[in-house]
């Protein structure tokens, strides 16, 4: 069977000092940012205030220890780390979508 380190084990062997977690949430708002290019059309798309997904996107941000987004002009433009962040977000996405599709009950039960 395989042993889990617990979350004060794993906080232990870091250098600094992370967020609780980072979220699907976050991770979602970020590919909708990415993928609708402004935070007002992401917000509507993720049915959250553009509030909201601004927060979400700094956690995102305060959790990777860089940033993701330009912010100005209007439009958001990715980062280096956000190019990055972005690729890994899409794949950890689909990873999370696949699982739920494998654990979903069988049609009938």
């Amino acid at each position: 069977m395989a042993s889990f380190a617990s979350n004060e084990s794993v906080i232990a062997m870091s250098d600094r000092e992370l967020p609780a977690s980072m979220s699907i949430k976050c991770l979602s708002h970020f590919v909708a940012l990415v993928t609708e290019r402004d935070f007002d059309s992401a917000a509507n798309a993720c049915r959250v205030s553009p509030d909201q997904l601004r927060r979400s996107i700094a956690e995102l941000e305060n959790y990777l220890d860089a940033p993701v987004v330009e912010r100005g002009d209007g439009a958001i433009h990715l980062t280096p780390h956000g190019v990055t962040a972005f690729l890994w977000a899409q794949k950890i996405l689909d990873d999370y979508d696949a699982m739920r599709r494998d654990l979903a009950p069988a049609p009938g039960r």
